[in-house]
């Protein structure tokens, strides 16, 4: 997958957070329309300087939730950027959008997920 997609960066209900991988959350511009969910590698682009990152695309079925969310872990990225148009481009599809019998496997999991991830940019 080469496409970038655009959005808005908006308020979130800080979950990420509170499992310790904060995320920003996206709104995605009309024009775009992502067709998969689940975890990605993702490279994220603000402000001209490209991070890479972890992106979920899903509906968050463990936590209870049924609307599509877009949400990104940047790795080694600390700044505050509600509001602020990002973009990213989907890499390579870790897992699928999953519900999880616990929060505690799911943290677990989302552990996995990131080391997964390294893994993948320091082979690339």
């Amino acid at each position: 997958m080469t496409d970038f997609y655009c959005g808005k960066v908006i308020n979130g209900n800080k979950k990420g957070r509170e499992f310790g991988f904060p995320t920003v959350n996206i709104l995605l511009e009309e024009n775009s329309q992502l067709t998969d969910t689940g975890v990605f590698a993702s490279e994220i682009v603000i402000n001209n300087v490209v991070y890479k990152g972890m992106l979920y695309i899903g509906k968050r079925p463990t936590l209870g939730f049924h609307k599509l969310s877009i949400e990104i872990n940047i790795f080694d990225f600390d700044l505050e950027i509600y509001g602020s148009k990002i973009c990213f481009k989907i890499l390579q599809k870790i897992r699928p959008d999953i519900a999880f019998e616990s929060i505690d496997l799911l943290i677990k999991q989302i552990h996995a997920d990131k080391l997964e991830i390294e893994n993948f940019f320091a082979h690339r």
